[in-house]
């Protein structure tokens, strides 16, 4: 049985994994959740999530995630942060 910080995890990733482009995860503390991103894909280990590139958001390092499929990564600007 997943604990409730794993299911959280799965479903930002799912969430990912399916938008178009990918998503914005709005957090109290940035670096906290994305090692706990990392740290249960890697438990994972499913391949659907492999393509899915987590950084800081650019317009809200402090407040923001981007979670953004890695095809998708290099074409995202601080023009065009709408993200799906």
């Amino acid at each position: 049985m997943a604990t409730p910080q794993e299911a959280q995890c799965l479903a930002v990733l799912q969430a990912a994994a399916t938008a178009q482009v990918g998503i914005c995860l709005r957090t109290s503390n940035p670096m906290r959740a994305r090692q706990a991103l990392y740290n249960f894909r890697r438990a994972f280990g499913s391949p659907e999530f492999a393509d899915i590139h987590i950084r800081a958001s650019p317009t809200d390092p402090d407040g923001a995630l981007w979670l953004l499929r890695r095809n998708e990564a290099a074409a995202v600007t601080l023009a065009n942060t709408d993200l799906v």
